[in-house]
């Protein structure tokens, strides 16, 4: 058998180093603006999802003689309406057969909020807010009912969804295959409880986020992330259901 000739090494040459360099910089110059900026990011996909959403329906309504204020005003009152029909169909049924579960899991995220609190409540990240705010207001008239909808429909539904289908359904299979199952979850779960970090600014929830993981992580392991994308919007859309009813609607 004829014997393969060793493999000729690979010569760093100036210019490849200088390549190499500036290629690492790059990378961590776009994660650092992604980091930096993600409420200009967040608000920017936010107006993708929902001008692709409602534009068909709009121009619809436009074709009829219906102007188009009018029609993105009718659609956030149909989309509102599904909501709540939604959560009052499918509610009582959960209720029914989980609440021994749910109680279980309040009581371990109220445990771990309360750890949060206590080790590092007080701890912030403030130079991670984004500049870029502004004071000027939209539909002043229903800008509260507007505000949320996109609340409930994007923040509770859109995310949510997203969020499943990227660190369960795509990510974690692959880790699982190179790490194993729990090493996975724990990676995973951590990982998304930095990300929430870096949105909050702060370690508040960082426990809690991290257990909320793990528990949607056995969640789309055993079911598939569908059922682990339906558990984080319902808990999203509970959590903020109660949280408008105990402020008052205030956001």
């Amino acid at each position: 058998m004829a014997l393969q000739p060793p493999s000729q090494p690979y010569h760093w040459t100036f210019r490849r180093v200088m390549w190499a360099t500036l290629v690492l910089v790059f990378i961590a110059l776009g994660f650092w603006l992604l980091y930096r900026f993600s409420q200009v990011v967040f608000i920017f996909f936010t107006a993708i999802v929902i001008g692709t959403v409602i534009r068909p329906v709009v121009a619809w309504l436009y074709s009829r003689g219906v102007l188009r204020i009018a029609g993105v005003i009718l659609v956030y009152f149909l989309l509102l309406a599904l909501l709540i029909s939604f959560v009052l169909l499918f509610f009582p049924l959960l209720i029914e057969q989980g609440t021994t579960i749910a109680a279980a899991l309040a009581f371990g995220m109220g445990w771990l909020a309360l750890q949060d609190r206590f080790l590092w409540g007080r701890i912030d990240f403030s130079f991670l807010n984004s500049p870029w705010e502004s004071d000027i207001t939209l539909f002043e008239p229903v800008g509260v009912l507007l505000a949320i909808v996109s609340l409930l429909l994007v923040n509770r539904i859109v995310v949510p969804v997203a969020e499943e289908w990227l660190w369960p359904g795509l990510i974690l299979p692959h880790l699982i295959a190179s790490f194993g199952f729990l090493p996975e979850l724990l990676i995973t779960s951590v990982l998304f409880s930095l990300k929430h970090v870096i949105i909050d600014t702060s370690f508040g929830r960082l426990l809690t986020l991290t257990g909320f993981g793990i528990v949607m992580g056995v969640t789309a392991t055993r079911y598939g992330w569908r059922a682990s994308a339906m558990a984080h919007a319902l808990a999203n859309i509970t959590a903020t259901i109660l949280g408008l009813v105990v402020t008052g609607g205030q956001l």
